[in-house]
């Protein structure tokens, strides 16, 4: 293993310390030492790792490269402001070119050392499923009853009297006595922006999504029935239920992608961290404390 040098590690902590949010300035002695070790470690493990490619010849897509190092200078507005960001970091192009090649070459050459053993079977995923779904504290199992809704709103945020509640009266008797279409109505009246474009669609939306005192009037009514005026302490809402889904459990195809994804990733860190070891053991490392 070539050697990891003094300068590294500063170089290291700097830009850890910087992408924490923190300054060097503000740490104690005692932080910095800490942060010293933690940092040291991981540059072991990547040279580890980084050797092991190497002796493999193992070499990653350039695509996979470029997409990284494409995603890294799209977080920044113009050249300037992604030289000011590697500036901030001590880096430069060239410097950030290398290190992503570098972390790219790692990860996937421990994708691919790990990959059988991260695998989760139907039967694994199933297993779960089961084992969790009627869990009293889970979540994530059940789809909640929802509603789709039309209304048209009148604000009383700034102005709250008697010439507000003659306008929703208004608008109620347009709606049930004379006949007027819904939507039209509530693009020519209803005071809420996002939705009276839309003829006072407010889409699908469950009882956590809304305020509970639009919730309690909203999920009582009966789909297709124009409610009478009700207040909130927005304003004064009349609404339509236009469709209902009841509440229901979700079925383990609908839930397998997300369940076999949480359980890789769970025992991506376990095997990951136990790989290392190994590496770790069967490598000659020495540290010299007297650089902390």
């Amino acid at each position: 293993m070539r050697p990891l040098t003094r300068h590294q590690l500063d170089r290291a902590t700097e830009i850890y310390i910087y992408r924490r949010g923190d300054t060097v300035e503000d740490m104690s002695d005692s932080a910095m030492r800490i942060t010293r070790r933690a940092v040291m470690q991981q540059l072991v493990n990547d040279e580890l790792v980084r050797q092991y490619a190497i002796a493999e010849k193992f070499m990653p897509d350039p695509q996979s490269v470029e997409k990284r190092l494409t995603a890294f200078r799209n977080q920044f507005e113009n050249e300037e402001a992604l030289k000011q960001g590697l500036d901030r970091q001590f880096m430069t192009e060239q410097e950030l070119e290398d290190l992503i090649q570098q972390h790219v070459t790692q990860q996937l050459w421990l994708e691919k050392r790990i990959r059988p053993a991260v695998q989760v079977d139907d039967a694994e995923a199933r297993k779960w499923y089961e084992d969790n779904r009627n869990d009293e504290e889970a979540r994530g199992f059940d789809v909640p009853e929802i509603v789709q809704a039309r209304h048209i709103f009148i604000s009383t945020v700034e102005v709250d009297d008697a010439t507000r509640k003659a306008l929703i009266d208004d608008a109620h008797k347009q709606l049930t006595v004379e006949k007027v279409d819904f939507a039209k109505l509530a693009r020519a009246h209803s005071e809420d922006e996002r939705s009276n474009t839309q003829g006072g669609n407010l889409g699908w939306f469950s009882r956590r999504r809304m305020p509970e005192d639009f919730i309690e009037q909203v999920f009582p009514l009966e789909q297709g029935v124009v409610s009478e005026p009700f207040q909130t302490t927005l304003g004064w809402h009349i609404v339509e239920v236009t469709g209902r889904k009841a509440s229901r459990s979700l079925t383990f195809e609908e839930l397998k992608p997300e369940i076999v994804a949480w359980l890789k990733n769970n025992k991506r860190k376990g095997i990951l961290q136990v790989f290392m070891k190994k590496l770790r053991k069967a490598s000659n490392i020495e540290i010299y404390p007297e650089n902390f």
